[in-house]
């Protein structure tokens, strides 16, 4: 499924909150039980389908790190299961050891204390995929625009390795 195409956006990162909702409102009373009361069964599942399909894709345009990760998807960066070849780094990979045994080692007061820190830092990796997003979003050339999802997607696995870890606080 390409939510942008679902509801006639480019496939940008950048996307007007109140476009969309408008978009999916129009949709959604198009595909309204009330207008399927005498459609065969059949035409009603597929509209209960459609529907279902709309909800997903609008769920998804409005959290911008699904929809980060879905330009990437489609753009062939991660597969249908959110999937990559892609690896990090192997000093990442040992931070990232390291910050997970400090977590199952911590007293009480230092978990706090790494995993307001870990929050700290998601935040502020949220901020540079957003940024880079917003690169991709106006590059003029091919090769910025791949360059700008690159550093996306190895933002984006970084991410989940630290949620990762920041769940073990929990």
């Amino acid at each position: 499924m390409d939510a942008f195409a679902l509801f006639g956006l480019p496939r940008r990162y950048a996307v007007d909150p109140v476009d969309l909702r408008a978009r999916f409102v129009a949709q959604s009373r198009a595909l309204h039980p009330d207008f399927y009361g005498t459609a065969t069964p059949a035409e009603q599942d597929q509209a209960l389908a459609r529907s279902s399909e709309l909800n997903a894709a609008y769920r998804l345009l409005q959290d911008p790190i699904r929809r980060a990760e879905h330009i990437l998807t489609l753009e062939g960066h991660f597969d249908a299961a959110g999937q990559t070849q892609a690896k990090l780094s192997p000093e990442f990979m040992i931070e990232i050891m390291e910050l997970g045994e400090r977590a199952t080692d911590a007293h009480h007061a230092e978990r706090e204390v790494l995993s307001a820190q870990l929050s700290q830092r998601l935040a502020l990796q949220f901020e540079q995929i957003e940024r880079t997003m917003l690169v991709h979003d106006v590059a003029p050339l091919a090769a910025l625009r791949a360059s700008a999802l690159a550093q996306a997607l190895e933002l984006l696995l970084q991410r989940r390795a630290l949620q990762r870890v920041l769940e073990q606080f929990a």
